[in-house]
């Protein structure tokens, strides 16, 4: 997938999901979890996907069944009781109930059937139009996943979505939907964790003021750079303080600096040179330096670019109790920011539900 993309919404064929042994909740989800909460994407999967998914569960459990029988008729010989499976009636409440438990875990969003007409669909059979085979009629489900997909996406706020599968009847890397909006096709879920991955994020916490912002709950951000990578997955408890400037008035011009510092700054993994931590714990400094935007054109999102330096220390174990320091390290990089912006009334000030720093690049050097 291009960087030059960044989804807002991640949609889910059946084979990548089957191939992580769904509803277990494999590690490669976890850290998608991860990567797309972080930057404020959203999880869907079709209802078409979601039957799809529990055929493929019977089918594999009547697979292992046939496999149990043919273990009984040996154990038999040596005269021990046969394995007693379950009836796939009493298997398949536990297994609704583990996908409900996963997609509640992974917040993943339904996806409702397309409303397109039986008589379209056919005319994509007869023609052979993607992703219907071009030898067969074979193709409806992938074509019922696919519209829904498309449908779903034309009526949402997202410009870009991106569709994992490892169907190549879709056809193209890039599908147009309506004037403005485009849906990706990505073959691996790994490939779309990496792409996410090497745009580093610094998330302030949501309902904060554009006056003045003092919090109490963890940034988020994740810093790559070569060899080199720090992330805070905001999990801990922390004390810090992060300001937006501002004259902060409906028609006024916001000025999008910022920065955030704190003795403590959240915990998470990090490596730097060669050596890798499974948990660091953060303090320091960062400075944000952003555009002066207009906050008359509309209440809503505004967005400008930024540049950022700072200085973050790690350590053993919190730094509030403890000054084992693991390493020190300068943060450079620049990118985009958004300010999620609301207004309380004619009379009161504008209020930010969320600042957000996306990094197009960074640079982490390392100091001792």
């Amino acid at each position: 997938m291009s960087n030059d993309f960044t989804p807002e919404i991640v949609y889910f064929d059946s084979q990548p999901l089957h191939g992580c042994h769904w509803p277990q909740l494999s590690k490669s989800l976890q850290l998608l979890l991860h990567v797309t909460r972080l930057r404020g994407i959203t999880l869907r999967v079709p209802l078409a996907v979601d039957g799809e998914l529990e055929k493929q569960f019977i089918d594999d459990i009547s697979k292992q069944a046939q496999a149990v029988g043919a273990c009984n008729q040996l154990i038999e010989t040596i005269g021990c009781a046969p394995l007693d499976l379950p009836h796939i009636q009493e298997l398949l409440p536990k297994y609704r109930a583990a996908v409900a438990s996963a997609k509640r875990t992974l917040q993943i969003e339904p996806v409702p059937l397309p409303r397109r007409s039986i008589e379209d669909f056919l005319n994509d059979a007869i023609y052979r139009y993607s992703p219907f085979r071009k030898d067969s009629d074979r193709g409806f489900k992938d074509a019922v996943i696919f519209q829904s997909i498309r449908e779903d996406l034309k009526a949402s706020h997202a410009k870009v979505g991106v569709l994992i599968t490892a169907d190549s009847d879709y056809g193209g890397d890039q599908h147009p939907v309506g004037e403005d909006k485009t849906l990706l096709i990505v073959k691996d879920m790994n490939s779309l964790i990496t792409s996410l991955e090497a745009k580093p994020v610094v998330v302030f916490p949501r309902r904060s003021s554009l006056l003045v912002a003092k919090y109490q709950g963890s940034p988020q951000f994740d810093f790559m750079d070569g060899d080199n990578y720090m992330s805070s997955r905001g999990a801990d408890f922390a004390y810090f303080a992060a300001h937006a400037h501002t004259p902060c008035e409906p028609g006024t011009m916001i000025d999008l600096s910022g920065g955030l510092s704190g003795s403590f700054l959240g915990s998470g993994p990090a490596q730097i040179r060669d050596q890798r931590w499974n948990r660091a714990f953060y303090a320091g400094r960062l400075r944000l330096r952003g555009d002066a935007v207009d906050s008359s054109a509309q209440m809503g999102e505004l967005k400008g670019a930024f540049t950022c330096a700072g200085e973050i220390q790690a350590y053993r174990s919190n730094p509030l109790v403890s000054y084992d320091k693991l390493f020190r390290v300068s943060v450079a990089g620049e990118g985009t920011v958004t300010v999620a912006l609301k207004s309380l009334g004619a009379d009161q000030p504008i209020f930010a539900g969320r600042i957000e720093y996306v990094f197009e690049k960074v640079n982490l050097t390392p100091l001792d």
